[in-house]
């Protein structure tokens, strides 16, 4: 993990504000660390600046209260919500699914919430199958 770090993927409004712990469980960091070197730092490096986690990890109870589905990657430390810091977030989303298209991933969404939107992207590692 070069670029992103274990804290970004638990930071979350909503489990502070409800004082939830969100810390990612250690059998999820081999996974959460595949899907960092395998996805996120390379997109990170090709992208050439700062990308932003909106949404990592999330623990059952900050799904819940967040009422995320009960099969999200989210769980398995296997998503993350992304928004580019400083650059057009277009050409962030056209950037990114090019950058995907040669690699192994589950889900690239544009997602949105009122006027904020942010790109979800799901890794599916080998485990998973």
């Amino acid at each position: 993990m070069k670029y992103f770090v274990k804290r970004e993927f638990e930071k979350s409004e909503t489990a502070d504000k409800l004082n939830i712990d969100n810390t990612v469980p250690e059998e999820l960091i081999p996974g959460l660390e595949e899907f960092v070197d395998n996805i996120l730092d390379p997109l990170r490096f090709a992208w050439g600046t700062g990308i932003k986690i909106n949404s990592g990890y999330r623990s059952p109870a900050l799904n819940k209260a967040v009422k995320g589905s009960n099969t999200s990657s989210h769980c398995k430390a296997l998503a993350a919500d992304l928004w580019p810091l400083g650059r057009d977030f277009e050409k962030f989303k056209d950037f990114v699914r090019e950058f995907l298209y040669a690699r192994s991933w589950d889900q690239c969404i544009v997602e949105y919430s009122g006027d904020k939107r942010w790109l979800h992207i799901g890794y599916k590692n080998n485990k998973d199958e």
